[in-house]
């Protein structure tokens, strides 16, 4: 219990050491929000955090923040000083250096609120598509598992009620579920981004960056196609390192063979984009607010977050809200970290289940084996 006196209720996912390097010598950072259009200057202790948002339940029930001081930690202090070798020494980076980014890049990009967001987008589409199965027996059993005694017809009528109007009720997974996928997550994706083709870009005038910092970009021929856009299929995948550099990860066979490429005016080409992706919030340097007036006057922001439609083939959902799913997560075959990577313990990946949803209905259990197959096959994007 003493510990969890001295725990850090806000939980950074976008690390302070990443901000400070858009920060000015204050320790402040430019911020724009997407939603209200206002721009301020912000304490990097204060940006890209929310209370508790790494939080766990223990078996005992006790809330635990062993994510955010001793996962995350330890991913952010390898991190940094695997970005750290990027910039100050020879490029291509050691092995080892590349592996430790790599495993870093693939958690940064599951451990943000638009992660979280599609997850919960997904969990509640699937619950309520299971949900127009069930029968009244269905019901009757959820029922008398949960309170211990056999339901009444009304109280079956009730529920049947509710389940088959699907936009009256949310399902949100237990926050011990939600981690759980993010680890899992930015334990496959890794490959993804050690096996491709990496070139340092740098550019004189000021990158920003945002609480997405790792997007996928593709051309636009791929835009149009059939297949979906993943880490697999994508063909950059760009993290911007500080004001000055960003990494870009090209697909293996790409045809360039510089290792780095200086582009003057690489900010007016790489900026815009980057910020369309943000899920709420644009970082800065605060002495270079010019660098976010010219996003802003190529790319008026909408102040929606991305947003794209999920075809349920259920009238009543498809009529229901536009979900919020601008990035699809790929679907990968295992494959082991290398032996330079992340040495996380294993224990971090065995979160006790919680079989409680945030949802207006009983009897609903965990969604997770919903998501993580036994027999993933070949990697491709969902």
């Amino acid at each position: 219990m003493g510990s969890q006196v001295t725990s850090p209720k806000l939980h950074h996912y976008v690390p302070q050491f990443y901000l400070r390097r858009f920060a000015n010598d204050k320790d402040q950072i430019g911020v724009y929000q997407r939603a209200s259009g206002k721009t301020f200057v912000a304490p990097v202790s204060q940006t890209g955090a929310e209370s508790g948002f790494y939080n766990i339940l223990t078996e005992d029930g006790e809330v635990s923040t062993v994510i955010e001081t001793e996962v995350l930690s330890r991913v952010d202090s390898d991190g940094a000083a695997a970005i750290e070798e990027v910039l100050t020494g020879p490029f291509p980076p050691s092995d080892e250096c590349r592996s430790i980014l790599a495993a870093y890049a693939g958690f940064q990009f599951a451990r943000g609120r638009m992660f979280r967001e599609i997850y919960r987008v997904q969990s509640d589409f699937m619950m309520k598509a299971l949900a127009q199965q069930m029968t009244r027996e269905h019901i009757r059993e959820g029922l008398r598992d949960t309170a211990g005694a056999e339901p009444t017809p009304e109280d079956i009528d009730q529920i049947e009620k509710i389940l088959r109007e699907p936009n009256s009720y949310t399902v949100a997974p237990h926050n011990n579920e939600t981690i759980k996928v993010m680890m899992r997550m930015a334990e496959d994706s890794y490959p993804f981004f050690f096996k491709r083709r990496w070139v340092l870009v740098e550019t004189p005038k000021s990158l920003i960056t945002t609480d997405e910092p790792v997007v996928m970009w593709v051309n636009e021929k791929m835009k149009n196609s059939f297949f979906g856009v993943g880490l697999m299929t994508a063909d950059e995948l760009r993290f911007p390192l500080d004001a000055n550099h960003m990494l870009v990860m090209l697909q293996p066979d790409a045809d360039i063979t510089e290792d780095t490429v200086v582009l003057p005016d690489g900010a007016r080409h790489l900026n815009p984009y980057h910020a369309s992706t943000c899920y709420e919030y644009i970082y800065y340097h605060p002495d270079h607010r010019d660098s976010l007036d010219e996003v802003l006057e190529i790319v008026p922001l909408s102040t929606q977050r991305p947003i794209t439609h999920i075809s349920s083939g259920f009238k009543d959902i498809a009529q229901g809200d536009t979900y919020a799913l601008p990035v699809k997560p790929p679907r990968v075959k295992k494959v082991e970290w290398s032996e330079h990577c992340l040495q996380l313990d294993r224990r971090v990946f065995e979160i006790p289940r919680r079989h409680d949803c945030v949802t207006t209905i009983d009897g609903f259990g965990s969604m997770s084996d919903h998501f993580h197959r036994s027999d993933p096959g070949d990697a491709r994007p969902l």
